[in-house]
């Protein structure tokens, strides 16, 4: 180590970091380049909107929203305080209406997720016991 040093002699901490933090930015400033050639596809603004569904007669309004091309935020508690059956339909109908459109859904404990077609969410799939038991 002490042969490279009197070789190649020491650089000093702050000209190294100089050095790397030039680099850094000749590369952001090449990838920023290209970034700016893209080609921006629509200017519309798209909403996050949050809902409660109380019944089902409010399904149309929030399918609606999303085939405007916005994201909504389902808080499914109220009618899931009707039963079960209730519930089990209103999931149903969401998300065939969702999958229609070609939009995406996905679930964040007592809420659902719904995305338009240009939106995808990702979904962290859990391991399966053979594909567990593979890797051991």
């Amino acid at each position: 180590m002490s042969f490279l040093r009197k070789l190649f002699g020491e650089k000093k901490e702050e000209e190294t970091r100089r050095g790397e933090e030039y680099s850094f930015l000749e590369e952001f400033s090449e990838a920023d380049s290209s970034l700016k050639e893209l080609p921006v596809e629509t200017e519309e603004i798209v909403y996050i909107k949050p809902y409660e569904l109380r019944n089902l007669s409010e399904l149309s309004g929030i399918i609606d929203e999303v085939a405007e091309g916005n994201i909504v935020l389902l808080d499914l508690t109220p009618i899931a305080k009707m039963g079960g059956a209730m519930l089990k339909r209103a999931i149903d109908r969401i998300r065939g209406s969702t999958l229609t459109l070609g939009g995406d859904i996905g679930r964040i404990n007592n809420k659902l997720i719904l995305t338009p077609k240009f939106v995808r969410i990702w979904k962290k799939r859990k391991k399966t016991k053979q594909v567990s038991q593979l890797q051991d």
